[in-house]
């Protein structure tokens, strides 16, 4: 099968058709052939991966002048047998073109489709009955969607301290939502103490250890030269090791030493928003629909994107890296979602709308997870900016529990909004 692609910013568009695996050339019309050929080089590799063998001819067409559009059109249809026709993209001077050569190539058995992303099925634009779906619709992974936007997943086997590969048995799982009980019980504590673990780590430089200590005048110069003040809650110490998630600690005039129970819970512990993002990424993971299908057909968090794909492994040159705290996949619909446990400077919105347009066009579904916001001026002019450049905002408790002690939202609840995120 042929198939005629106009071809669109928005990658999904100019990919999705060949997902069914039933295409075996496709043909991009668009303007601007240096445009289209990097991206068509992207799409066939994307194919590859899933043992989907495709081959792109790129076709330049004045988006503005008919018939050199009905022109282009007619070449292709007259040189192939059997052509269908992809409406889901294109100009209206492109779509009004297809539908003449539709009547002009009746004979050949010309055929038109388009693909409805959001419901992610095929629409028989020429009503015979016939469209590309042969088996179950596709779904796209994580890795495929920010591929075909032009860029890269950087994982911690290309570079430390990248996207990060979770173990997640289920005493991990148990774990982290133990731990996600303990932040709600004070999220303040639990920001100053893990930013002080985050401290401590940072100092004794050695990221591979369970064990770390550090003199206790290095933790107090690090300090003061920050601005920040010591301040140490024994009581959130002893709950971590009550509960066997750190071990051991010593935290005295000589001494800061802290002994974690394994790797991944000392990640949980090194960064403030780390909880919250893996309570919604376990949310999201865990999320079915009514007849009992998973709600989201992948998910990854703490990734870290290279924007042209050219990954560098030393920070050898200049390059544009962004990280998303989760990123989920329903379907051919990407969510985008910012987890914040603290302050929210207005841009964490910038950039969470910039990457998630970037990275799914106008099809993604972003979202803000915030779990302390309050009902002050900033925070209401932070929930503002979020609708106007089409943010969600997910808070962590309810209402009415606003203006005093905050009412967390149970897990129920949580399931709930995450399973609604595609929809937003």
């Amino acid at each position: 099968m042929v198939l005629i692609v106009f071809f669109e910013k928005d990658s999904i568009e100019n990919i999705c058709s060949c997902l069914t695996n039933t295409v075996d050339t496709v043909y991009l019309i668009g303007s601007n052939i240096k445009v289209m050929e990097p991206f068509a080089n992207i799409y066939k590799k994307v194919l590859a991966g899933r043992g989907i063998n495709v081959e792109f001819i790129c076709k330049t067409s004045n988006r503005n002048n008919m018939t050199n559009i009905l022109q282009v059109l007619s070449e292709i249809i007259e040189e192939n047998e059997e052509c269908m026709i992809d409406l889901t993209g294109g100009d209206d001077l492109f779509l009004t073109a297809a539908g003449i050569v539709f009547e002009r190539y009746k004979e050949r058995n010309l055929k038109l489709q388009r693909y409805n992303i959001l419901t992610n099925s095929i629409i028989d634009a020429d009503m015979d009955g016939v469209t590309m779906m042969t088996d179950e619709a596709p779904l796209l992974t994580v890795d495929e969607n920010v591929k075909i936007y032009g860029g890269d997943i950087i994982y911690d086997k290309d570079r430390d301290n990248t996207t990060f590969h979770w173990d997640l048995n289920d005493e991990f799982k148990k774990d982290a939502k133990a731990l996600w009980r303990i932040c709600c019980k004070n999220t303040k504590l639990w920001n100053s103490q893990t930013t002080l673990l985050a401290t401590v780590e940072k100092l004794a430089g050695n990221d591979d250890l369970l064990t770390v200590s550090v003199p206790m005048e290095n933790v107090q110069s690090y300090l003061k030269v920050k601005g920040w003040r010591l301040h140490f809650s024994n009581s959130f110490f002893e709950e971590l090791n009550n509960r066997g998630y750190i071990t051991s600690f010593t935290i005295d005039e000589e001494t800061f030493s802290v002994t974690y129970k394994n790797h991944q819970i000392k990640y949980c512990l090194m960064m403030a928003g780390q909880i919250l993002e893996m309570k919604v990424f376990l949310s999201a993971l865990e999320a079915t629909d009514k007849d009992g299908t998973p709600t989201y057909n992948d998910a990854m968090n703490g990734v870290f994107i290279d924007w042209d794909g050219d990954i560098h492994p030393n920070h050898e040159s200049y390059d544009t890296e962004n990280e998303i705290d989760v990123i989920l996949m329903h379907g051919l619909i990407p969510v985008f979602i910012s987890c914040k446990n603290g302050i929210i400077e207005m841009e964490e919105l910038y950039k969470l709308n910039t990457v998630a347009e970037r990275f799914g066009g106008k099809y993604v579904k972003k979202v803000l997870v915030a779990s302390s916001l309050d009902d002050s001026e900033p925070a209401q002019y932070i929930r503002q900016r979020a609708r106007d450049i089409g943010i969600r905002i997910v808070e962590g408790h309810s209402k009415a529990g606003v203006h005093k002690r905050l009412t967390w939202l149970t897990d129920e609840e949580w399931n709930i909004i995450i399973r609604s995120l595609w929809l937003n």
